[in-house]
This record gives C-alpha cells, sequence and structure tokens, in this order.
C-alpha cells in the first residue's frame, strides 16, 4: 500500500489524523480551563522533546548524532519548538501567530505529504513526521475550537511581523548549522551555495519550476541582485507575502467578529425593503432605510 493523491493510504492518514483532533476535542470540551491547558501542553511537550530527542525516540535514527534536523531549521520545526512556549506566556498576539500558523502547517503535510509520495507508509520516517504535525495540529487548533482565543483583526499586524521574525530566526539557524557543521556542506560549497542548496521556505529565492513566479513577486519587493542570483535572502518576497498575511488575518479576523457578522445579516433585508419600497412609492415619497 503506497501513498498517491487520492489512494486509500491518502485518505486513511487524513482520517486518522481527523480522528485525533475531534477525539481530543470532545475528551477536552467539558474539562475544566486549567484541565485543557495541562493537556494540550503536555501534548506540545511532547512534540518538542520527540523533537530534539529523535535518536532516542524513533528507531531508524538511532546512534546518530545532534543535527540541523533537531534545531528550528523549518516552519514546522520552529513552531513545534514555539509550541509550548503560548501556555506558558500571557501573550494574545504570540499566542494567536503561534495557532494560526501552526494550525496551517500541520494541516500542509497530511493533505499534500509531497515527500512520500510513491511510498509506503510503514516506516519509521513517515510516522515520525505524521506523529509531529498531528500533535503540532491538535496543540494549534484546538485552541480556537476551545475558545480560548478567537481570531481577531487586531492581530492581523503582529502576525505578519512575527511571521517574518519567525523567518529570519529559520535563516539564521540554517547559518549557524553550515558554519558548525550540524548541516554538512561540501569541501569547495561556499555558505551561500549551501543556502541556496537548503533554501528552507524558500528564503534564497523560487524552485526552478516557479522561477517565473519569483520574479513576479520580487518586482513587487526587494528583487536586486545579491551574489549571482537577484533576489535577497527572506526580502525578496516580504511585500507580498507580508500584504497577503496581513489581509487574511483581518478578514478572517472580521469574519470571525459577531458584530460584524449580525451586522452584515441587516443588510439582505434591507435591500428588499429597498426594493419594495421603489415599486410602490409615490412620486414624491422620500425612501427612508433602517439600519439598526
Amino acid at each position: 500500500m503506497l501513498i498517491f493523491y487520492g489512494s486509500p493510504s491518502y485518505f486513511f492518514n487524513i482520517f486518522i489524523a481527523a480522528l485525533v483532533v475531534v477525539a481530543v476535542y470532545f475528551a477536552l470540551k467539558n474539562a475544566a480551563p486549567q484541565t485543557q491547558n495541562s493537556v494540550l501542553f503536555t501534548l506540545a511537550a511532547i512534540n518538542i522533546v520527540q523533537h530534539f530527542f529523535k535518536p532516542f525516540v524513533w528507531p531508524h535514527l538511532r546512534g546518530t548524532e545532534f543535527s540541523f534536523i533537531q534545531t528550528a531549521y523549518n516552519v514546522c520545526a520552529f513552531l513545534i519548538i514555539a509550541t509550548p512556549f503560548t501556555y506558558l506566556l500571557k501573550s494574545p498576539s504570540f499566542r494567536s501567530f503561534v495557532w494560526s500558523v501552526g494550525s496551517v502547517a500541520g494541516i500542509l503535510p497530511l493533505i499534500a505529504p509531497q515527500w512520500f509520495i510513491g511510498q509506503t507508509p510503514f516506516q519509521w520516517e513517515f510516522c515520525r513526521s505524521f506523529v509531529c504535525h498531528v500533535l503540532l495540529l491538535t496543540t494549534s487548533l484546538l485552541p480556537f475550537l476551545l475558545r480560548k482565543i478567537r481570531l481577531t483583526e487586531r492581530y492581523a499586524l503582529s502576525s505578519a511581523l512575527l511571521f517574518f521574525a519567525m523567518l529570519f530566526v529559520i535563516f539564521l539557524d540554517n547559518i549557524i548549522c553550515i558554519q558548525t557543521g550540524l548541516l554538512p556542506r561540501g569541501a569547495e560549497e561556499s555558505l551561500w551555495d549551501a543556502m541556496l542548496r537548503v533554501n528552507p521556505f524558500w528564503m534564497m529565492g523560487p524552485s526552478p519550476v516557479f522561477a517565473e513566479a519569483g520574479k513576479f513577486l520580487a518586482g513587487f519587493s526587494f528583487g536586486v541582485t545579491c551574489g549571482t542570483l537577484p533576489y535577497v535572502p527572506v526580502l525578496w518576497y516580504f511585500l507580498p507575502i507580508f500584504s497577503l498575511i496581513y489581509l487574511t488575518s483581518a478578514l478572517l479576523g472580521r469574519l470571525c467578529d459577531k458584530k460584524f457578522v449580525e451586522k452584515m445579516k441587516i443588510y439582505p433585508k434591507n435591500s428588499v425593503d429597498f426594493v419594495k419600497k421603489i415599486a410602490v412609492k409615490a412620486p414624491n415619497e422620500k425612501i427612508i432605510l433602517s439600519y439598526h
């Protein structure tokens, strides 16, 4: 049984992930807030432990030394490390950012398991990836479902800024790993070339498949020549990605605002009233609409 888009194993993995989230949700739904926080923090702590101590947890990594895969080398790794702190810190903007991005980062590898297409799910590396992303999804999505925090446009700007702060941390993490040997590079390979090879979250530029799209995005940002490529690391897609995150956060926050939703329900009713009054109004009659 191999993993392909639309295959039974593909949908089975998504089903199991959804089952875990739903099961934990109903187990905590009527629990005391302190119990909810303790359980979610424990799950986040388990995830960060398996991340830092992979050689001791996963059989296929036994005997390997500490390496870059145990650091904040990509977005998911950063979020796994950051999630436990959301239950310790009282910053609503930090919580909103980590839990929102963590929900997306937990879902994407499940619906787009690109690294495992054509492979069997019965291997330790797939199990490790599945477990860490399901735990990330559970500990990020449930705070919203349990109403510990709600999406609001108030955190749109801070979410966009924190997203790029996260990218800079990941960027520096990769540089440190290359310079210290945690991320091996060739004898003749420069730091720049090594970063181009790793290219976490396309920080050094788009992949060749999306070269034209990369040039288009860079045209709206800081796409000037740096080294041998026309992309400034991280900053080359700053303006379009920043705008996308800000606008998406603001829109979702507004749609989750009960007052805004209730206000929007008035307009269809008043539109009908408006049409009716036009149809039956006297020649000199004024049309007065009520929006309260």
